[in-house]
C-alpha cells in the first residue's frame, strides 16, 4: 500500500513540473524518454518527397514537346479525262460487184 502511495505523491510532483509520467518513464530518466517525433517528420518528408515526385512527373507530361510528325509527299491525284461518247458511224453498204464489158 505505501509503494502505491509514494508513486501516486511522485506523479503528483511530475505533474505540478508539468511532466505527466507515462507508462515507460516509470523507473527511468527524463531525459532518456523519448517523445517519437522522428517518426513523425520521416512521414512529413516521405509525404514531400511524393509530392515533389508527382509534381515533376505532371510538369514533364505538360511541358514537353510533341514529336515532329513525318512529312509525306502529296501526290496530286491523276483526274482521267471525261469520256465523250460518240455515236459508231454507219458501215458502208457493200458495193456491188462491176463487170467489166
Amino acid at each position: 500500500m505505501s509503494y502505491n502511495l509514494e508513486a501516486l505523491k511522485r506523479a503528483d510532483a511530475e505533474r505540478e513540473r508539468g511532466a505527466v509520467p507515462t507508462l515507460r518513464s516509470h523507473g527511468t530518466p527524463a531525459a532518456t524518454v523519448t517523445t517519437g517525433r522522428p517518426a513523425g517528420r520521416l512521414w512529413i518528408a516521405a509525404l514531400a518527397a511524393v509530392v515533389v515526385v508527382l509534381l515533376a512527373a505532371l510538369a514533364w507530361t505538360l511541358l514537353r514537346q510533341p514529336a515532329p510528325l513525318a512529312v509525306v509527299a502529296q501526290v496530286p491525284a491523276v483526274v482521267p479525262a471525261p469520256v465523250i461518247a460518240v455515236p459508231p458511224t454507219p458501215a458502208e453498204p457493200p458495193r456491188a460487184a462491176t463487170t467489166a464489158p
